[in-house]
């Protein structure tokens, strides 16, 4: 998950702060239209791998554990 992240970063201009712990080891393999935003993709991406959340403010996206409600 942390390459996935890391090629968004690289795409966006964005940063993102997680904790690595928080991903498992499973792999994934995600493609998407080049006109994808960023909102767009970590939303599809939350609902294939789930247990997380996430805030984009600014350049700077806080990647959380999902809080039960």
């Amino acid at each position: 998950m942390s390459e996935i992240l890391n090629e968004l970063e690289r795409r966006y201009a964005v940063t993102f702060q997680y904790n690595a712990n928080l991903f498992n080891d499973d792999k994934f393999n995600f493609r998407f239209r080049e006109k994808s935003t960023l909102e767009d993709i970590l939303n599809i991406m939350q609902e294939v791998v789930g247990g997380f959340s996430h805030e984009l403010k600014g350049n700077i996206c806080y990647i959380k554990p999902e809080t039960k409600k």
